[in-house]
């Protein structure tokens, strides 16, 4: 349940977001999602019971879905028809994080006490996001224009009058527009029911692998997670394949 839990706030958590992202920016919403995932994510370090860790992992799930907006990054900066690429470096490390992680937290469950798998992924949330705060820059291009027409009605000392209706209809818009895709648009609800099972098979693989090597051979809980490493290597060397191959496919033409 502590896992579900948090890969079920991770598909409600996009809902939002990413339309957020469309109207605010890649940079606000990504930072915003990022600080609640750390503020979260060690707050589960300090539960008393089960009901608050669940609680927790929960909400800190729809922070952690933040990754959502990673392919909209990647539209912003790359052609169609180079996006491959940039996939094939993106999904290395959203992919390693689940394949390493249960390595990382079978040594720790072993030789430290449990808190520290919150204590350990906190400050590595941390120090990513005050290398990002300074570093990150917008890449939504809606965005970058409006931030630029603001710091030359800045520059003219002219008065800037917030267009708050106009920004309403846009987030009303971004928001709806995921629930009638997925509900009118029969491609799309193929696409998800296949993402779904994949996703699915994806983490029950996670969740249970480790049982074959500590039930059925007898290993200790921190050799096991070892074997974890052949999923992360096949993960790598899937993606380095398949990004080359859809920038050679092309994106579809209508």
């Amino acid at each position: 349940m502590i896992l579900s839990v948090f890969i079920l706030a991770s598909a409600v958590g996009p809902l939002i977001i990413s339309p957020l992202s469309e109207v605010y920016g890649r940079r606000l919403v990504l930072h915003l999602t990022m600080l609640t995932f750390f503020i979260l994510n060690l707050g589960c370090a300090f539960c008393r019971t089960g009901a608050q860790l669940l609680a927790l992992r929960f909400l800190a799930g729809i922070g952690g879905s933040a990754p959502a907006i990673g392919a909209g990054i990647l539209g912003d900066c790359w052609r169609p028809e180079e996006r491959g690429k940039g996939l094939s470096l993106y999904y290395i490390f959203t992919l390693l994080g689940p394949a390493l992680g249960p390595v990382i937290g079978g040594f720790i469950a072993r030789y430290l006490d449990w808190r520290w798998i919150f204590y350990s992924t906190s400050i590595l949330s941390a120090a990513i996001q005050v290398i990002g705060l300074p570093l990150f820059p917008e890449t939504y291009p809606l965005v970058i224009m409006a931030n630029r027409k603001r710091a030359l009605r800045d520059q003219e000392n002219a008065e800037v009058v917030p267009e708050r209706k106009h920004v309403r209809e846009m987030l009303l818009q971004a928001l709806v527009r995921p629930f009638r895709l997925i509900g009118t648009q029969v491609l799309i609800q193929a696409m998800a029911l296949y993402v779904a099972y994949v996703y699915g098979l994806l983490y029950l693989a996670l969740s249970t692998y480790v049982l074959i090597w500590t039930e059925v051979y007898g290993q200790s809980i921190e050799i096991a997670t070892l074997n974890y490493m052949s999923m992360a290597l096949g993960f790598t060397v899937g993606t380095q394949i398949m990004g080359p191959i859809s920038d050679r496919v092309g994106p579809p033409t209508f």
